[in-house]
């Protein structure tokens, strides 16, 4: 690696990149090498990356709802909620779980304007407390009796023993069942739905005559219900939030205009240095709270994932009193802070903690005037543009090249953005690197954008 440092940096100077980019990308390429370069491990991974991605290119909705059913095994849920969120990205329509339609896992449906006209169903496993033993019981009595018809029907022609009470209970919440009625009232009614099943399936076990008779057998798989007010929506996506991970009544994490605004992912701060400032978009996955022995007040330590892992996050007293409802598993907040070094590990110091939508908002009036942008309305804890150079609309690649060019043969400290402009609308893209931006550069980059 030594011998190709050299030409590798001259490569870069040539390209336009400036010494300290070269320096800063050859360091990871170095010690990415320890492992990396490794021939049969990187011609593997290469293999398996192009096959992945031909898959995810061309059979975008098989593709997705493998990667959701291998997810939905985890007892983690934070990636499934990732891919879930990837699929309305994509376009791909996600359909709630059905007792009548779902499989164990993921499957795909006809749905006329999803993705392909094609929609992901989520399967019966996606749904915590209802294992293998009850799935494949109630699938085994839908093939061979046909769709259930009430809860009563279900109760009664499913193995108790396998579907109890509480397997039940989970897919009544999360909507399984919502054919057969308001969540409220199936649960209500439950208990003696279940009490008057028992008692006919343990009766025929025994041979008996049925109590009901053949005429009333019909009548009991209409379900007798007690009339209660439905759950407040919040209620429900409480439900489902408990027992899937994620709500699919709920708005989408984040979307990609929102995520563009971020430099880093969690992998990132391994290659950070301490005390780098740092703002990460992700969701909470597990949360730890103690008690501090100074003062004995509240702090946690939150695991923050996104697509591509997971950042340790530390929230000091202050931080998590003024954002104690904000850390719940399964968020997605950003955090703003710096990087925190110990022994041989990584962390992030929260300073401030948002929501999406307070995220977005921020983001939004940023980016509102991008023509003056004073530096007081930019709020606190987001980046600052000490410049912004306002792209029309049309321009050529040839000319963003040379732009690029020159940017990245100034190197500098001051942060920029560049404004496209289209149909009277635009859109903000900040640079990555720092840039010594004079009054000649301007004057340059202005005389390139007037041609």
């Amino acid at each position: 690696m030594k011998s190709e440092k050299k030409d590798f940096i001259a490569g870069c100077l040539k390209n336009g990149y400036s010494k300290q980019i070269a320096e800063s990308v050859f360091a990871m390429i170095e010690k990415f090498a320890r492992y990396g370069f490794n021939k049969a491990h990187s011609a593997s991974y290469a293999m398996i990356a192009y096959q992945t991605a031909w898959m995810k290119v061309h059979y975008p909705v098989e593709f997705t709802a493998a990667v959701l059913s291998a997810e939905s095994g985890r007892s983690e849920r934070s990636r499934l909620i990732l891919a879930i969120d990837e699929c309305r990205r994509m376009g791909i329509d996600i359909l709630p779980p059905n007792i009548n339609l779902s499989g164990e896992n993921f499957t795909i449906e006809k749905e006329t304007g999803s993705l392909e006209n094609k929609a992901i169903r989520l399967g019966l496993s996606a749904t915590k407390n209802v294992g293998e033993a009850a799935i494949n019981a109630i699938l085994s009595e839908r093939e061979k009796g046909g769709p259930f018809e009430s809860l009563s029907d279900f109760c009664l022609r499913v193995d108790s023993q396998k579907a109890n009470k509480k397997v039940i209970e989970s897919l009544i919440r999360v909507g399984t069942m919502d054919e057969f009625g308001k969540r409220a009232a199936l649960l209500s009614g439950l208990e003696d739905i279940r009490s008057a099943c028992e008692q006919e399936q343990k009766n025929r076990f025994l041979g008996q005559a049925s109590l009901f008779g053949q005429q009333e057998r019909k009548k009991i798989t209409k379900d007798k219900l007690p009339i209660v007010e439905e759950f407040p929506k919040q209620k429900l996506q409480e439900f489902e939030k408990e027992l899937l991970g994620f709500s699919l009544n709920s708005q989408p994490l984040w979307d990609q205009d929102l995520a563009s605004n971020f430099d880093y992912k969690s992998n990132s701060i391994v290659d950070l240095p301490a005390n780098s400032h740092i703002q990460l978009l992700g969701v909470i996955n597990n949360i730890r709270t103690v008690l501090t022995r100074r003062n004995n007040e509240e702090m946690a330590f939150l695991s923050l994932e996104d697509e591509t892992g997971a950042a340790g996050v530390v929230v000091f007293p202050k931080t998590y009193k003024e954002n104690k409802g904000k850390l719940v598993n399964g968020n997605a907040i950003v955090v703003i802070g710096k990087i925190d070094k110990r022994e041989e590990e990584k962390s992030i110091l929260a300073d401030k903690i948002y929501t999406i939508a307070e995220a977005k908002e921020l983001f939004n009036n940023y980016q509102s005037e991008p023509k003056t942008l004073p530096q007081k309305a930019v709020p606190s804890a987001l980046p600052k543009a000490d410049f912004i150079i306002t792209v029309p609309a049309h321009t050529s690649p040839q000319k963003l090249m040379t732009i690029n060019q020159l940017l990245h043969q100034s190197p500098g400290s001051k942060k920029g953005a560049l404004f496209f402009k289209y149909n009277g609308e635009g859109k903000m893209l900040r640079l990555s690197f720092g840039v010594n931006f004079t009054k000649k550069l301007e004057e340059e980059i202005e005389k390139i954008l007037a041609e």
